[in-house]
């Protein structure tokens, strides 16, 4: 409910939107009845199911970007490229173990859907690093005995982690909602 438009929705349809001084804090809609009891809250202002609030300017509508993998592929060659270039190689050298050539075959895509209860205690980037491991293995140190990581298992592992930060904060009393997915692209 930060963003202005969603405030704004919420606001007009009679709930309440916290905003927390604390950026750690979450914000908030909160639905008040005319009795002024406090009735709900959700940190979040999108969400299938929540019947209370969705009265309330909470609706289930997601907001969708859509994202080109061509142009994902591109910007992944070029960072490729530009760090060889940082190194002072200027071309492909794969005996000095600077650069090694790059195609767009190399680029693997993937999405991942995770939800507030798992990002709240885990970075985007280490979400990313455990899943790609999962689904793009290397296949050679898997024959030579290192064992493959299946994505369910990295699913876990990540809801664990989440799980524990939730139990450490709020010493095992309330632990939010937790769900991921994750899919190949390309």
């Amino acid at each position: 409910p930060t963003l202005p438009d969603e405030r704004e929705r919420v606001e007009a349809s009679g709930g309440k939107v916290y905003l927390p001084k604390d950026p750690r804090e979450s914000s908030r809609v909160y639905y008040i009845d005319s009795a002024g009891k406090f009735v709900g809250g959700l940190a979040m202002s999108r969400s299938l199911g929540d019947w209370d609030l969705g009265g309330k300017g909470v609706i289930p509508d997601p907001i969708v970007d859509a994202v080109s993998i061509s142009d994902i592929i591109a910007r992944t060659l070029t960072a490729e490229r530009d760090t060889c270039k940082e190194d002072g190689d200027t071309e492909d050298n794969e005996e000095e173990g600077t650069c090694s050539a790059v195609s767009a075959d190399d680029v693997n895509v993937f999405a991942i859907s995770a939800t507030d209860g798992i990002m709240d205690y885990l970075e985007p980037i280490d979400i990313a690093k455990e899943v790609a491991g999962s689904l793009f293995r290397d296949e050679q140190s898997e024959s030579n005995g290192g064992g493959s990581y299946h994505l369910f298992a990295a699913q876990t592992s990540l809801m664990l982690a989440s799980a524990q930060g939730w139990h450490s904060e709020m010493k095992g009393e309330y632990r939010d909602d937790m769900a991921i997915a994750a899919a190949v692209v390309r």
